[in-house]
């Protein structure tokens, strides 16, 4: 019979090793955030929209920037606006705020996990993958009874040809 002390001595240090495991892949994508006016930022989305507009994905418009493009993304519970649509093997400039509450932007199939935060700015930049295809994006971050909804999709297309 196993002693209980013995027993929980054992499961700390298996997540601790699991928590160490992650440290690698999280440092790789550094995150810069400032304090933002969420009135400018909310324009700046906007702004976007209205110059890469490229219709509407689940009733949220989405865009279609050229890559090298800085991208202003909202989170508002329940949905990330606008949609994106971008070119494979592209570079962008993700701007990432909250109106609300705290959100967490994953991709799973892209390695992103970034947060947004009420009143905070958070920039990345992310290389969409080389090969066109679909891939989810939703929040890892309990926003409220709706959180369940908050997903999305990242349409990858491929680079025009010369």
């Amino acid at each position: 019979m196993i002693d209980g002390r013995l027993f929980a001595a054992v499961a700390a240090a298996t997540l601790a090793g699991a928590s160490l495991a992650l440290l690698p892949r999280l440092a790789l994508s550094p995150q810069a955030t400032t304090r933002i006016d969420r009135t400018a930022f909310m324009e700046a989305t906007l702004k976007g929209e209205r110059a890469w507009a490229d219709g509407k994905r689940d009733g949220v418009p989405r865009i279609a920037p050229p890559p090298g493009s800085d991208i202003y993304l909202m989170a508002n519970r329940y949905d990330w606006r606008p949609a994106l649509k971008l070119t494979a093997g592209g570079t962008y400039r993700l701007h990432l705020s909250s109106a609300d509450v705290l959100h967490g932007l994953l991709a799973p199939s892209l390695g992103w996990r970034f947060e947004a935060a009420p009143g905070y700015e958070r920039v990345v930049t992310v290389t969409a993958p080389d090969v066109p295809g679909t891939h989810l994006l939703l929040c890892d971050e309990f926003c409220g009874d709706g959180h369940h909804l908050m997903t999305s999709r990242i349409e990858v297309v491929p680079s025009p040809q010369p």
